[in-house]
């Protein structure tokens, strides 16, 4: 079934919103004032997801995207406009969930990009053995798109996948006893280190780092600089794997992970410990730290509270990917903090995508 369509504006995830015929369609990859026709995909609970047949009229935003998958792989999703444009639908998309909660906003503080393009460091293709492909799954199904020349990867990465995909040598590369459909995790840990390969193995397999190295660099300037302001005496840092949120302080900091790791710097130590089954009395033996920093899966921390309540953080610093599960758990701070300062940090450029860091100061 096909709809004429006029898109109002664009939701968190990037897509179009049209509410004619007294429901609700997003159309992903449209833009506020577009018009045209669209195909159902499918619908549910009186919401029906649809996709673009016909632009009858475009916005003056939109752009060819630089990418030729774009027309058939769903990994980026913002490659019909520009940068600047992106980041403003982005920073729109932050105030607007920020704005139903109770704090007071401080103006946001956007971290972006140089690069909009060849800037991952970590890549994840599936395979197909039988069907003889290799690239990324596309969203709502099991296909396989192949991206021989997608523009996300950095050079190096992106040099060895075009390799990959030379007389389809990525099938030498898995192997022979690989299951008939897996995935290769293509990865460069720090810039100017080798390219490596995994296979078959967890996403973050040799530890976790950002995917986007420079503004990685970048970030932890800024919160070097932002802590550096509040003279912090011990500052406990949870969900942070091999320390790199706070390698560049200088004062004591303890990371606390489930995973075992080694720390980056003498300043750093380690506490192995299952965060999400802590309870009130784990809470209580961090009462020596001022400063509390946290960077949770998308999942987020929903003993936050807890643990604020057990302890007499003067200052916390909640990093997150994820801007629902980070609302849902600072908003039962408010009256008990004030938001110091808020910043959009674009690790993602081209997606839906961004990272959200909160710093919260104790009220007087």
């Amino acid at each position: 079934m096909n709809y004429n369509f006029k898109i109002e504006h664009v939701d968190p995830l990037g897509q179009g919103v049209d509410k004619q015929y007294d429901k609700i369609h997003f159309i992903p990859r449209t833009l506020p004032g577009e018009e045209g026709v669209a195909k159902l995909l499918n619908e549910s609970k009186g919401v029906r997801f649809l996709e673009v047949l016909e632009l009858t009229k475009k916005s003056v935003s939109r752009i060819n995207a630089k990418c030729n998958h774009y027309q058939h792989c769903r990994g980026c999703d913002y490659l019909h406009i520009d940068y600047t444009t992106e980041l403003d639908f982005k920073k729109k998309t932050l105030v607007r969930e920020f704005e139903k909660t109770s704090f007071k906003l401080p103006l946001v503080e956007v971290l972006s990009s140089e690069n909009r393009e060849m800037h991952r460091n970590r890549i994840q293709l599936h395979y197909d053995l039988k069907k003889n492909e290799l690239g990324y799954i596309a969203k709502g199904s099991k296909k396989l798109v192949s991206v021989p020349n997608c523009l996300l990867p950095n050079a190096a990465i992106s040099s060895e996948i075009n390799k990959l995909y030379k007389n389809d040598s990525w099938r030498e590369k898995i192997g022979p006893s690989a299951p008939a459909r897996g995935h290769l995790v293509i990865y460069q840990k720090d810039n100017g280190d080798e390219v490596k390969f995994a296979i078959n193995q967890p996403y973050s397999v040799d530890g976790f780092t950002q995917v986007h190295t420079e503004l990685n660099q970048s970030f932890l300037k800024s919160i070097e600089t932002s802590i550096s302001t509040f003279a912090p005496q011990n500052i406990l840092e949870l969900f942070g794997g091999d320390g790199n949120l706070t390698q560049n302080l200088n004062c004591p900091v303890t990371v606390i992970d489930f995973y075992l790791h080694k720390m980056r710097k003498d300043h750093q130590k380690f506490i192995q410990l299952d965060i999400f089954k802590a309870g009130k009395e784990d809470f209580k033996k961090f009462t020596d730290y001022d400063f509390l920093l946290l960077d949770p899966p998308r999942s987020g921390f929903s003993g936050l509270r807890d643990l604020v309540e057990a302890n007499n953080f003067s200052t916390i610093v909640y990093v997150s990917c994820n801007l629902q599960t980070l609302l849902r758990d600072v908003s039962g701070l408010v009256g008990q903090y004030f938001i110091h300062k808020l910043q959009l940090i674009d690790f993602f450029p081209g997606t839906k995508h961004f990272e959200t860091a909160i710093i919260l100061r104790k009220s007087l």
